[in-house]
């Protein structure tokens, strides 16, 4: 039993929230910890996108963090900055991990600030267009980008 109609959803969107948490822990500490590093941070767009596109539970964390109704604003972006924290701090990690394969002049804190842009971008993409061509010239030409400019080789 709920009391209002904002706690109900507030509980839908903490629920949403630990699905995400768990599924971005479960994904880079996982068998695919394995993968090499450019495989990985590629699988993960690509994994992430295609949960929105396939995965209510995702899509709904997705557009309630871009677009919070206006009295719950303040706490579902404090909330919503959790998983945001927990992803820049695994993939902080991995990049301080796997330094020695990156392009010496980025740091691992740039390295996970640029691939975090990259993923709020699709993901704004993918609010306005859905799955479609657009996004994945997006997706090509950004990681493309990115990988060549952190690529140590």
């Amino acid at each position: 039993y709920f009391k209002s109609k904002e706690e109900l959803f507030v509980h839908s969107f903490n629920d949403s929230l630990s699905c995400e948490l768990y599924f971005i822990e479960h994904f880079f500490q996982g068998t695919n910890r394995t993968l090499p590093i450019e495989n990985l941070l590629y699988k993960f767009l690509i994994e992430y996108l295609d949960r929105y596109d396939s995965n209510f539970n995702t899509s709904f964390f997705i557009r309630t963090s871009y677009y919070p109704p206006q009295q719950l604003r303040e706490l579902i972006v404090r909330d919503s900055y959790q998983l945001t924290t927990n992803l820049e701090c695994l993939l902080e990690t991995l990049f301080k991990e796997k330094e020695h394969l990156l392009n010496c002049q980025f740091s691992a804190d740039t390295a996970t600030a640029a691939y975090l842009t990259i993923l709020d971008g699709l993901f704004v993409e993918m609010l306005y267009g859905g799955r479609s061509e657009r996004l994945d010239k997006r997706i090509s030409s950004s990681w493309n980008v990115f990988w060549q400019g952190i690529n140590g080789r």
